[in-house]
């Protein structure tokens, strides 16, 4: 402060410039990532409900590492026209989160591109009219030069281009989108250091002051989290054991369909947090409410997908067709066990990106409301599957497809999962050659005949192995067959004597030289017969295997693998908008059903003391106590002795003392329909009633 009339504000140091100046200067910088500072900085506004309403490569800066940050410079932009949504044009509106999404895309449009949006357009004013008519500026090479577009970004633009607010994408919709664009971000992480001789003359604790704000705005890394602090504690509360998890899924589940679906939405948010959701209580809770009563995030949802009628595979769980336009496979899941199969592991496979584990594109619903058919949407896999596409490679090149098995079982032994591997669909082979892994119950879309006794016993752990364990035996016992192409104990015929001869330590048998193609060598062999070794301890661990395939040195000319979405298929993904403010109102009703059997017991066992004490309790807290049993009433949660109709008000005079109660003490929701506290003719009881009206 240098004087009472001019206080001076502290922020950090920007470099000073602008994005479109700094992208001037240095051409070379990746664009991709400042475009997405911009959108999750906008998001992380209208997630508070903030509309910026002058959004433009002005009001965008370039911080010291290189960060783009949002700020407002209260200047006047001369190129306003070019940003503003067409409402705004004809002074048809306000600033708003809608117009926001307009002026963003055209951001997004002259980071990418290198021009200002309708850059063939000489005067504002023709700009002007040009929006106010619905027009939107034209993609680099259909009439104006500039740095190409993908067709998967001029898709997102587009969205946000609509001429209706309504219609436009959700922020939130957008950053989701450009979170699965940005591969990869160098740069160091965002710091705020501020030197402790700055607050010289100052006396406050500068830790408190954090907690305090951080209690206030939720976490200290705010940009990065998008679930307020206060609901993730408030949803942790209910997942401290097995039964209050119970609990509050069942109180989930008396939602309405819209608030179920936005309490939903919101759980599947908070996973988007989590470095690693594998085993949280969060991911437990979704999961249970999803198989239960089939409502799915909306963000795993696509809208508008089409498919050929003629099926290309039809499997003992699934029916699989082809999509129109698009390499991938959609999959009308046919049988209702293999449905909840699915839907038990969606939240898991939705939240796990590997390159060796099939991706989760999503998923979508068709037919009736009250029994809809769920479709599953993956890629389509032309080359089959692992074990018929090893088998026509010599064997030098069977080794990089088992390093890519390796690789994607590590990702699940990392986290104490195991993977089955009973049947040869279980791993498909990439468009570029590379084996992945179908995991999460999606090995039932691509199953086909049920398995032999004999065959699962070829491939069962001996003894009692954790799923990790029993995975590294399961995977050297297929590692031999598909180097080989014979099965593990191929000698035996029948279950009981594969079962007997690996219940009495005896290995798999290494197979005779009958054709070179097929000869293993002896490090796999080694291998193979270390996974196998009957007793869990005395086999390698996860890294280990990973390590000893890697000082094999294999030669590996395969182009990298790709799971990432492309083109207008993005754009089919529907968006999950939360209201947090409303969320907050959901999770308040699931206390209360929570609140309910204990209330109730309360009330049965202990109605004299709890009127005695309210005796005791100051005015203000008598009326929140009226109120919130008269909250429970009409939310049908009415504990015992409270009638849900209008007589059932006596019983809040029992509660609460007949000497002690006035007008103040009933509950809100009856002082507004007119009710109050009136004494009978001898003066000596107290009734409601309807207070007389002007």
């Amino acid at each position: 402060m240098e004087g009472a009339d001019h206080p001076s504000v502290v922020y950090p140091n920007a470099i000073g410039r602008s994005i479109r100046d700094h992208l001037s200067m240095s051409p070379d910088a990746s664009r991709m990532t400042l475009v997405f500072d911009v959108v999750s900085g906008l998001s992380y506004m209208h997630q508070f409900d903030v509309a910026h309403g002058s959004l433009n490569p002005e009001s965008v800066l370039i911080a010291h590492d290189e960060r783009a940050v949002i700020t407002d410079t209260h200047s006047p932009n001369p190129q306003a026209a070019r940003y503003s949504a067409p409402e705004l044009v004809a002074d048809e509106g306000v600033r708003s989160k809608a117009a926001d999404i307009w002026a963003l895309a055209c951001l997004i449009y002259e980071v990418i591109s290198g021009n200002v949006p309708f850059c063939q357009i000489a005067t504002e004013f023709r700009v002007a009219g040009a929006v106010a008519t619905g027009s939107k500026p034209l993609r680099p090479g259909k009439g104006v030069n500039g740095n190409d577009i993908s067709d998967a970004i001029w898709q997102v633009l587009l969205m946000c281009w609509e001429f209706r607010p309504e219609d436009r994408h959700k922020c939130i919709a957008v950053q989701q989108i450009f979170r699965s664009m940005v591969s990869e971000d160098n740069r160091p992480p965002s710091t705020l250091d501020i030197p402790s001789g700055a607050f010289t003359g100052f006396h406050f604790n500068i830790e408190e002051m954090k907690s305090r704000l951080t209690q206030i705005l939720g976490s200290e890394d705010l940009p990065s989290l998008r679930v307020p602090e206060h609901l993730r504690k408030v949803v942790a509360s209910f997942l401290p054991d097995t039964a209050r998890l119970k609990a509050t899924v069942a109180a989930a589940k008396k939602l309405d369909p819209r608030n179920l679906q936005i309490f939903v939405d919101f759980l599947d948010l908070m996973l988007d947090d989590l470095t690693d959701p594998f085993g949280d209580p969060t991911s437990i809770m979704l999961s249970t409410i999803m198989v239960s009563t089939h409502v799915i995030p909306r963000c795993y949802k696509l809208d508008s997908i089409q498919y050929d009628s003629t099926p290309i595979f039809k499997g003992t769980d699934a029916v699989a067709y082809k999509a129109r336009g698009l390499n991938l496979r959609i999959n009308h899941v046919t049988d209702s066990w293999t449905v909840k199969a699915i839907l038990k592991q969606l939240t898991r496979w939705r939240h796990t990106s590997h390159p060796n584990i099939i991706p989760f594109y999503g998923v979508f619903h068709e037919g009736a409301i009250q029994s809809p058919r769920l479709y599953v949407v993956t890629p389509l896999y032309s080359k089959g599957c692992l074990e018929d596409y090893a088998s026509t490679l010599p064997q030098e090149s069977r080794f990089p497809l088992i390093s890519d098995v390796v690789a994607g079982m590590v990702y699940y032994w990392n986290r104490d999962q195991g993977i089955s591997y009973y049947n040869k669909t279980e791993i498909m082979i990439s468009d570029e050659g590379r084996a992945v892994i179908a995991s999460f119950n999606s090995v039932y879309l691509y199953a086909t005949d049920p398995l032999s006794s004999a065959h699962q016993a070829r491939f069962e752990a001996p003894g009692p192995d954790t799923s990790a364990d029993g995975s590294r035996y399961m995977l050297m016992d297929n590692l031999l067959k598909i180097l080989s192409r014979k099965e593990p104990y191929y000698q035996y015929t029948g279950a009981s004597d594969i079962s007997s001869a690996i219940s009495r330590g005896e290995l798999p048998r290494r197979p005779d030289h009958s054709d070179d193609i097929d000869e293993i060598d002896d490090r796999a062999w080694g291998l193979i017969m270390r996974c196998c070794k009957p007793e869990s301890t005395d086999r390698p661990t996860a890294v280990e295997v990973q390590e000893m395939i890697a000082s094999w040195k294999v030669d590996d000319s395969r182009p990298e693998g790709e799971n990432s979405l492309g083109g207008e298929f993005l754009t089919m993904r529907s968006a999950s908008d939360v209201d947090f403010r409303h969320v907050e109102m959901l999770i308040g009703r699931i206390q209360m059903e929570l609140l309910r059997d204990p209330l109730s017991e309360l009330l049965r066992s202990h109605i004299k003391e709890i009127a005695t004490t309210a005796t005791e309790l100051k005015r203000e807290d008598v009326s929140m106590l009226v109120d919130f049993l008269d909250l429970a009433r009409l939310r049908s949660l009415s504990p015992a002795g409270l009638s849900v109709d209008i007589r059932g008000a006596k019983s809040y005079l029992g509660i609460v003392g007949k000497n002690h109660i006035d007008y103040a003490y009933l509950p809100s929701t009856l002082r507004d329909q007119g009710y109050q506290i009136r004494p009978k003719a001898n003066g000596r009881r107290r009734l409601w009633t309807r207070a007389p009206r002007n």
